[in-house]
């Protein structure tokens, strides 16, 4: 498996390649090399990022299919990633709505 093929096997919806390949060169990875347990961490950042792109669009359709995704599902997704690698602080604190 690659590590294009590893980092397409995290996303449960079809992403333009496109997309897939700017977030491996701005991590600095070649897509078409063997993907290995020490490419977890980049991959997992690279997951992060699309994350972030797909809660700005959580809107997602492809002729017939439409599939709707709350930006705050992935956005917290998002943060496990980046505490698990040291990248974000984890916090305990949940929100209180004002109103």
């Amino acid at each position: 498996m690659t590590i294009k093929e590893a980092l397409q096997g995290m996303i449960t919806v079809e992403v333009d390649d496109f997309l897939i390949e700017k977030a491996l060169t701005d991590a600095e990875l070649s897509g078409n090399k063997e993907y290995s347990a020490e490419d977890r961490e980049n991959v997992e950042l690279c997951y992060a990022e699309l994350l972030l792109f797909l809660a700005t669009s959580s809107d997602i359709s492809e002729g017939s299919l439409s599939i709707k995704y709350k930006p705050s599902q992935l956005l917290a997704m998002r943060d496990k990633i980046l505490v698990r690698w040291g990248l974000k602080e984890g916090s305990n604190i949940t929100g209180v709505e004002l109103w």
